[in-house]
């Protein structure tokens, strides 16, 4: 006849069982997250990085108790005055870091951030994004004496949704899409819905964005690998067909 079971070992049973249930109901909650994070535990690891350039320091920089313009153009009279140092994006990092990180990146993932779409780039994708730097965004509108326009923020879903495209899209998958496209021109479907098209100059041979509204932008920094994408840096801001195009 089996032997009963003492009553504290049932009480750890129990007690056990039921934190087993729990554990497997919070596992399966988070698989259901819609914003959930990439597992940095199944990305693989890896040692290369880019350096992102930085120039808004240099931009923004005004030498103290100047009187006029021939001050703005004399000796540097601080260190702030010097560039900034690089950024270095790492590879095996998402998205979302390596913009937050990038000091030339600061305006655009205010903006991301704003339009909820920041916490997008931290999932695993993929996805393709161009950047647009400090000085396009606060030139779009109005300029301000710091930060980005006000009216900027109200349209930050449009442009922000409109810079992201998903999928990898490397410069050499880009011009395979523009080279074998009968108009020569690739269309990268973005989250805005509206797509960016893409063809290549016919004298540098280098891609050019256009969003199908006579706006037109090129690349400045190309194929920053990041383990959930590709990190681009676009020399202006393109719009989307649904923003206004005259920004001046």
């Amino acid at each position: 006849m089996p032997r009963s079971m003492p009553p504290l070992t049932r009480h750890n049973t129990r007690l056990a069982t039921g934190l087993l249930l729990v554990l497997s109901g919070m596992a399966a909650g988070c698989t259901h997250q819609p914003d959930a994070r990439q597992d940095i535990y199944t990305t693989p690891t890896a040692s290369c990085a880019r350096m992102l350039p930085t120039v808004t320091g240099t931009r923004t920089y005004t030498p103290a108790n100047h009187t006029g313009a021939d001050d703005l153009r004399a000796s540097p009279d601080s260190a702030v005055a010097y560039p900034n140092p690089q950024t270095p994006a790492f590879c095996d990092r998402p998205l979302s870091e390596t913009l937050r990180a990038s000091i030339e990146m600061a305006n655009y993932s205010r903006v991301l951030e704003k339009a909820g779409l920041l916490s997008l780039l931290q999932q695993n994708g993929p996805f393709t994004v161009f950047g647009i730097p400090n000085s396009a965004l606060e030139s779009y509108a109005a300029p301000q004496t710091s930060g980005i326009p006000d009216t900027l923020v109200a349209q930050a879903r449009a442009i922000g949704a409109y810079s992201i495209v998903p999928g990898r899209w490397t410069q050499a998958r880009i011009r395979a899409a523009v080279l074998a496209s009968p108009s020569h021109q690739a269309h990268l479907p973005t989250l805005d819905g509206a797509g960016i098209l893409a063809r290549l100059d016919a004298t540098t041979g280098q891609i050019i964005l256009e969003n199908g509204h006579g706006v037109s932008t090129r690349l400045w920094v190309v194929d920053v690998p990041q383990s959930n994408g590709i990190l681009y840096f676009t020399q202006g801001l393109l719009p989307p067909p649904s923003a206004r195009a005259d920004h001046s």
